[in-house]
């Protein structure tokens, strides 16, 4: 386990944390104390609280040392989910235990929930289970959800319970579920998380992120710069941005909202190569066959570099400097070409890779990331709205095409 202060990461486990008895980490929740609940694979869970850490085995009660998840209640209860022995309650010294006998649909267990009411939910092998007091009710395939295991749960400020499970996300309302949306796919469901503007966000096994909102249905995978389709974890931090834990690496998304624009939706292609927020707060998109803009949600397409394949944009003054692959350097401005730079007059070469300040005759550095991308490591920053969290910018090795053009500069009485 690591913790990340904004400045440094500061690791924790056997080698020194004596009371953390395993390395394998399945959970990690702050309680309503501000306990860290630490639940393991196989050492059972540890609690750190101030700077003292405590654990808890079977020897204090658990019903098995290897668990799936643990949280603490706003009474400062531990709650513990097993993986084949139920769930287990600890409250200062004395341990109770739920499985099959006391009511629980299985007795393999993923996921804990706490409700507003002070009751626990459970995601177990065959439903899930709200625990209130000592009292264990069950919903299962006569309640709507289908069979097979639910892995994951979150509610929302309504106290809607959503489910993932084997077959898709159920929400419950009064004890009854129900698909999240009636077309949901039947996907196994890891996580979910909700955001702060009650957007439900949803890790899936094979088909990457989806969230539901105010759009309706969004989906997010690896063709559209997902490190990885399996989103095993989310989490929605206090500044906004949802965290996305994939098998490829770890995304965050500083802009919640994100949509995805193709050809359909009027760009002039969907390699997209090259994107610039501008002053008015427009996206220009650089496709491999012209020069598009995003605004009060519509493209537009620009006319006169249709079928330009651009590599790269920058913003000066009211100028968009567009750098192309093989027409050299256009400046687009009130809705025109105003002037072009080429070989014919000062640029080294008509291939224009980089920002045109930085402009490079060498290999494109982004197509060099470009394998990269096809291993599932791209950055996000083309499929969301907004300003993009990151995008390709090749770092070029210096070049004489930085003195042709701050010659063109100077003559035109600009600063480089």
């Amino acid at each position: 386990m690591v913790r990340y202060n904004g400045q440094e990461f500061r690791s924790f486990g056997r080698q020194n944390v004596p009371e953390i008895r395993d390395n394998g980490i399945r959970s990690v929740r702050v309680g309503f104390s501000g306990a860290l609940v630490v639940a393991t694979s196989r050492g059972g869970v540890s609690v750190m609280r101030g700077e003292t850490w405590s654990t808890y085995t079977t020897a204090e009660g658990l019903g098995q040392d290897e668990l799936a998840a643990a949280i603490e209640d706003h009474a400062g209860r531990l709650w513990v989910a097993t993986e084949s022995r139920g769930v287990t309650r600890l409250d200062g010294g004395q341990a109770t235990h739920f499985r099959t006998e006391q009511g629980l649909p299985s007795d393999d267990t993923f996921a804990l929930l706490e409700d507003g009411a002070g009751a626990v939910w459970v995601a177990t092998g065959e439903g899930v289970a709200r625990i209130e007091g000592d009292r264990v009710q069950s919903f299962s395939a006569d309640a709507g959800l289908p069979a097979g295991s639910a892995f994951s749960l979150a509610m929302d400020d309504n106290g809607d319970l959503y489910v993932g499970t084997e077959k898709g996300v159920y929400v419950g309302r009064s004890g009854k579920f129900g698909l999240v949306t009636p077309d949901f796919p039947a996907e196994a469901i890891p996580s979910l998380q909700i955001d702060a503007q009650g957007s439900l966000w949803i890790g899936t096994v094979n088909r990457g992120l989806m969230r539901l909102g105010s759009r309706g249905l969004e989906t997010f995978d690896a063709a559209e710069g997902l490190p990885n389709n399996r989103v095993a974890s989310l989490f929605a931090d206090r500044e906004g941005s949802v965290w996305v834990g994939t098998n490829a690496g770890l995304l965050r998304f500083a802009d919640t909202p994100f949509i995805t624009l193709d050809s359909h939706h009027g760009l002039s292609d969907d390699y997209v190569r090259a994107l610039l927020q501008g002053s008015d707060g427009s996206i220009w998109i650089g496709t491999s066959r012209g020069l598009d803009r995003w605004q009060d949600e519509t493209v537009e397409q620009t006319e006169a570099l249709s079928g330009d394949a651009i590599l790269s944009l920058a913003e000066e003054g009211d100028s968009i400097w567009v750098g192309t692959y093989s027409t050299g350097l256009a400046r687009w401005q009130d809705g025109a070409v105003r002037e072009r730079l080429t070989s014919d007059n000062g640029l080294p070469s008509n291939h224009k890779c980089a920002r045109w300040w930085r402009a490079a005759t060498a290999p494109c550095g982004w197509e060099r990331r470009a394998a990269a991308a096809q291993q599932g490591r791209p950055e996000p920053g083309a499929a969301r709205g907004g300003r993009p969290a990151a995008q390709f910018h090749p770092q070029p090795v210096r070049d004489p095409a930085r003195r042709h053009l701050g010659r063109y500069h100077e003559r035109r009485g600009a600063d480089l």
